[in-house]
This record gives C-alpha cells, sequence and structure tokens, in this order.
C-alpha cells in the first residue's frame, strides 16, 4: 500500500477499503461485488481504484455491498488527460490491461511514457487520479485527431481489495 499512501499524500480525497467478495456478477457487464454499501457512505458512481489506479465505478449499492462497473467493460467510458500536457481525450477497454484513447489531437505532444489521469472534465471523476501510462500512439491520416494505447496501472485480475472515493452531500471530500 506503500504506492496509495504516496498518492494520497498529494490528494487528499476521502477513501473507503472495501473487499471484494465476488467477481463477474452480471453476464452483461464486467464487474465486481465488495462488502461496502449504503451504510458505509456508498453511492452509485462513486469512483473506485486500487492503490495503483482507477479500475471503475459503483453503479449499484444495497445496505452492505455495492456492485462496480469495471475499466474492462465495453460500455465504461472515462474522461481522462495525458500529462504532462494536459491533452483530454476518451478512454475505452481494449483487451487485457490495454485501452484506448481517441480524440486527441494530431497537434498534441504525447510522448510513450506519458502518464494518463483523469480529467476535470467528468462528473462522476475528481481530477488526477491515476489510470495508466502511454505505451503507443497512432496516427489517423482520414482525421485530424490521434489514438493512443495506455496500459492500466492496476492489474484487473488480481483485485481483490480496493478504495471508494467518497464525495459528501454531491462535492468531493478534501481533508
Amino acid at each position: 500500500y506503500r504506492e496509495f499512501l504516496n498518492f494520497k499524500k498529494r490528494d487528499n480525497y476521502k477513501f473507503l477499503g472495501a473487499d471484494v467478495i465476488s467477481k463477474g456478477l452480471s453476464a452483461n457487464m464486467s464487474s465486481i461485488l465488495i462488502n461496502r454499501g449504503e451504510e458505509d457512505g456508498v453511492y452509485i458512481n462513486d469512483p473506485v481504484l486500487t492503490s495503483k489506479g482507477v479500475i471503475g465505478k459503483v453503479t449499484s449499492t444495497s445496505k452492505n455491498s455495492s456492485e462496480i462497473q469495471l475499466i474492462s467493460d465495453v460500455n465504461f467510458r472515462l474522461s481522462v488527460k495525458i500529462v504532462p500536457d494536459d491533452v483530454e481525450g476518451i478512454l475505452r477497454w481494449i483487451k487485457d490491461d490495454i485501452c484506448e484513447i481517441v480524440e486527441l489531437k494530431k497537434i498534441s505532444d504525447i510522448k510513450i511514457g506519458d502518464v494518463v489521469l483523469t480529467s476535470n472534465l467528468s462528473i462522476y471523476f475528481p481530477p488526477n487520479l491515476p489510470v495508466g501510462k502511454v505505451v503507443n500512439i497512432f496516427e489517423k491520416s482520414d482525421s485530424s485527431n490521434r489514438i493512443v494505447r495506455m496500459k492500466l496501472y492496476s492489474d484487473l485480475s488480481t483485485i481483490n481489495q480496493l478504495f471508494v472515493v467518497l464525495k459528501e452531500d454531491e462535492l468531493w471530500v478534501f481533508i
């Protein structure tokens, strides 16, 4: 958890630790079930991450558990930015731990190894949560946009413990 503690020092959000109690809960969604729910302050659309980075969001809650839609779900989208240039795009999962970021302007200065963070454009995710790093860049000849492939920081196949980013009165909590 050393990586998570270093992350928490930089951005002081309120995190709630949780354990995975089931995987592959829904047939039509890549998801997991955790042992935290409404009694713990968990709400639908709360961001979820491991000590390394974003892995999904809460899609349903009950008294003592919540279902998490993973970033690997084909319908999951996330507004991200690539730093250091703060180039913004939309992330979608491709396979394994590889995602694609689309809607990136060709004039942007993106390099392999650049860091991918959540952007300021999401209404559910606070900005600057770690997501992954750039591993490939594709130029589209028929467009003014480019496509970037990135590797997630978190290994989705080994998730056992995670954190829910809590909010209070619909505002992000800063402690």
